[in-house]
């Protein structure tokens, strides 16, 4: 099972935005809601429910199934985290312009019925100014998974040859590979993007300048499903093989689908050896 942590890949519904209180002091003091220790001080709070808060300028979730998700911008303080009273302090005015704070953006997923799934992320933190910026909505796309599997990389296949290490000019050397599908889940900011890469071709380079490329992997001796003949002897070679995936996705257990694109990985060279027979008399 492989995890990887990337960018901001979210399918949020909902969304919690906590806006600065201007002028804030550098003490620490409640600035979380209307009720808050600095009663001329409330925090904005702007909420969405509908698959789409239009006002905020989401784009569409990628998939229906998937969770919602529930933002909240805080000061960067020790004692500020999400569901909790917001206070300011000197650590929150370190930010090259006077007038900016540093903010932290979190984010935890919901289930159908609005409760949380997991816990609370930090998505970014950043300077800006009296307001963060309304949270806008990334939408999944294959694009972002197909990067995600990119980082994560697909296993390369080491070739098989027959005979191994050395093989006689002029003779059909037997290639094949043994490949397995990778399965794997990429987990982006709470979505756990399930992967199936499935080798789909195979792309023979022999180390003479010749290469072939098939749909097959080979098979080992007697089978004579991939063979190469190498004319010079005398000479060492370094044949590889590199498997072209085809990848499929599901977000959250969703539907399966593919990816247009796909990935290849390149195998590992092997040493091999061309030798020539020397003929030898035998007495009849």
């Amino acid at each position: 099972m492989v995890r990887l942590f990337a960018g901001a890949l979210v399918g949020a519904t909902t969304l919690v935005l906590l806006a600065s209180i201007p002028g804030a002091a550098a003490d620490d003091r409640d600035v979380h809601g209307t009720g808050g220790g600095n009663g001329n001080a409330p925090s904005v709070v702007i909420t969405g429910t509908s698959v789409v808060p239009a006002a905020f300028g989401l784009a569409p979730p990628p998939d229906e199934d998937g969770p919602a998700w529930e933002y909240e911008w805080l000061l960067s303080c020790p004692t500020n985290l999400p569901g909790r009273p917001m206070t300011d302090c000197i650590r929150a005015q370190a930010c090259p312009r006077e007038r900016d704070s540093l903010w932290v953006l979190w984010a935890r997923p919901l289930g159908k019925r609005g409760s949380a799934i997991d816990g609370w992320q930090v998505l970014t933190v950043t300077c800006l100014g009296d307001r963060p910026p309304e949270v806008v909505q990334p939408v999944l796309t294959p694009g972002h998974v197909l990067e995600a599997v990119r980082r994560v990389g697909l296993p390369s296949v080491q070739v098989q040859v027959q005979p191994e290490t050395a093989t006689l000019v002029n003779f059909d050397t037997i290639f094949y590979a043994e490949p397995q599908p990778f399965e794997g889940t990429v987990q982006v900011l709470g979505f756990d993007v399930d992967v199936l890469a499935e080798p789909s071709s195979y792309r023979w380079v022999f180390g003479d300048g010749a290469v072939a490329t098939t749909h097959r992997p080979g098979a080992p001796y007697p089978a004579k499903d991939i063979t190469h003949r190498y004319v010079d002897a005398h000479v060492s070679v370094a044949p590889r093989v590199d498997v072209t995936y085809q990848v499929q996705f599901r977000v959250s257990g969703g539907a399966w689908r593919s990816l247009e694109e796909t990935l290849t990985a390149q195998g590992p060279p092997t040493a091999l050896q061309i030798k020539e027979a020397t003929p030898v008399l035998a007495s009849g």
